[in-house]
């Protein structure tokens, strides 16, 4: 394995984890690059999804952001290999109204459910994946035009290769 395709193999398992999540909560944006900015103001309305509308028909707050950490390399019984563990960040953004605590909280499991029923996520090589564990707790956020409050969770995923051979 090159460079180039270690570097490719941990892009095509972010894709792999954000298809699930995707799959699993279609109303949701899923993002794989940290909208972030020190002001939120300038970002929160990225976090708004087209295809979650409030009772009033105004976009939604709902959106997961998965995001790359750090690749962890340990040692490898075969020769002239590695073994590769990736690890993502996992956010999750939903506006606080009426009945969701519920909604987010139900679609948190069942995004859980879906990767536990995908151990090899789809990407050759892969071997085995941390459950992923988020941590929900409300929060308030700058928006554009004013505080929002907000539903936020964070959590992290450990996706494991199998032996990597490497050149």
């Amino acid at each position: 394995m090159t460079g180039d395709e270690y570097a490719q193999l941990g892009e095509d398992i972010q894709d792999a984890i954000g298809a699930v999540i995707q799959e699993t909560a279609p109303a949701a944006k899923v993002l794989t690059e940290d909208p972030v900015n020190i002001d939120e103001s300038l970002w929160v309305g990225s976090l708004k999804s087209g295809e979650d509308l409030d009772a009033e028909g105004q976009k939604r707050i709902h959106a997961w952001i998965l995001t790359f950490v750090a690749p962890d390399d340990p040692d490898s019984s075969t020769v002239r290999s590695i073994e590769p563990a990736f690890v993502y960040r996992v956010q999750v953004f939903y506006s606080h109204d009426v009945g969701s605590e519920k909604r987010i909280r139900d679609e948190v499991l069942k995004v859980q459910f879906a990767l536990a029923q995908n151990p090899k996520l789809e990407v050759v090589g892969v071997n085995k994946h941390t459950q992923l564990r988020i941590r929900l707790r409300l929060g308030k956020m700058r928006g554009a035009s004013g505080d929002v409050i907000v539903h936020r969770g964070d959590g992290s995923l450990s996706v494991e290769m199998q032996p990597i051979a490497v050149r």
